[in-house]
């Protein structure tokens, strides 16, 4: 070995070599800088790791945004006032029929008498639907039954001598709202309530009307607890829409207390997992597992994919299942709302 090898060896951090002709080492292994040099490629990896880590977390959580705005801009273009018929069968808000007794009277004859009669501003009336019936009738829609009780008293009194005067019941939805800090005096839950309400809501001089049917701790922290109203069709659109109310200095969240069954094998519903015959779905990512075996971070709703057709690549599927934004969700409930109220 010449002499120059024997520097460069000597040179080299860390290099171990021994003679040929014996099994000795000449230049033991740098423990002290080998150690150092890979302390330096882990907390770089690392570092690496958790910026890559960061982006993803970023990139999701903007994704997740994105489309959660796309959900609920959708969902609502696609609020329609209701039909007159639905009315008509109590499926959404207090209404009147005002019939007029001569049978060949036309609804434009009908609807003149009442304008001369009765003024909405003075009777502070909120309409939500003016229609056309049958035999010269007209069907008035009011925001809540006090209205409707205004207007029938002052219809009875001014038009009962030419026009019987039906009362149609509007159906008042159940909200359930979740966490309560104490259990609260109903007028209490009921005064914000209504102050909330009538903050959000944009109907003309609105009254809610919400009443207190159950208030109870929930199973999993006895120091929260939930309570049961029924309220008026436009106290639960302007509930439901915000997701959640004030009580006090508690945020409540808020959800549909119409009782649905739910699988918890397929995620469908209207029967429960003893009897489905459906294979297992993951209410996250909607593939054949449990949600506990899950680790998808996108969300794949397994209802709105089973309904998903070729020409409708715009359905939004990116949320679970059990998301009360749900479109299938929203069906369900909205199927029951009509029987119940039936």
């Amino acid at each position: 070995m010449t002499a120059t090898i024997l520097k460069y060896l000597n040179s080299v951090s860390g290099l171990s070599w021994k003679c040929k002709e014996c099994d000795r080492n000449c230049f033991p292994i740098d423990h002290t800088g080998l150690n150092k040099f890979l302390e330096g490629k882990h907390t770089e990896l690392l570092n690496n790791l958790n910026s890559v880590f960061d982006t993803l977390k970023s990139d999701f959580k903007k994704v997740t945004e994105e489309n959660m705005q796309v959900l609920r801009k959708s969902e609502s273009d696609n609020v329609i006032p209701p039909p007159h018929s639905q009315i008509l069968k109590n499926k959404t808000q207090p209404a009147i029929i005002v019939k007029p007794k001569n049978t060949v009277q036309t609804a434009t004859l009908t609807k003149s008498d009442i304008k001369a009669n009765i003024s909405p501003l003075e009777s502070q009336l909120s309409l939500t639907k003016v229609k056309d019936t049958q035999s010269g009738g007209v069907s008035i829609g009011f925001s809540s039954k006090d209205e409707k009780q205004r207007f029938k008293e002052r219809a009875t009194a001014k038009l009962g001598v030419n026009y019987d005067i039906h009362e149609i019941k509007g159906f008042q939805p159940r909200v359930k709202i979740v966490g309560l800090s104490q259990e609260y005096p109903d007028s209490g839950i009921t005064d914000f309530l209504e102050h909330s309400v009538k903050t959000n809501s944009t109907t003309f001089n609105y009254l809610p009307e919400c009443r207190v049917l159950k208030q109870w701790p929930t199973k999993k922290n006895q120091k929260k607890f939930q309570a049961l109203l029924q309220v008026d069709q436009t106290t639960y659109d302007v509930v439901m829409k915000a997701g959640g109310v004030f009580i006090g200095y508690d945020y409540c969240y808020a959800y549909d207390a119409i009782d649905l069954i739910r699988c918890f094998n397929c995620n469908g519903f209207n029967h429960s997992s003893r009897s489905c015959t459906q294979k297992k779905s993951c209410p996250k990512c909607g593939l054949d597992h449990s949600v506990s075996e899950c680790n998808s971070t996108v969300l794949n709703c397994i209802n709105c994919k089973k309904l998903l057709k070729d020409n409708e690549p715009q359905t939004n599927l990116n949320h679970a299942a059990w998301d009360t934004r749900c479109p299938v969700y929203i069906s369900v409930v909205r199927g029951k709302r009509q029987i119940f109220s039936a």
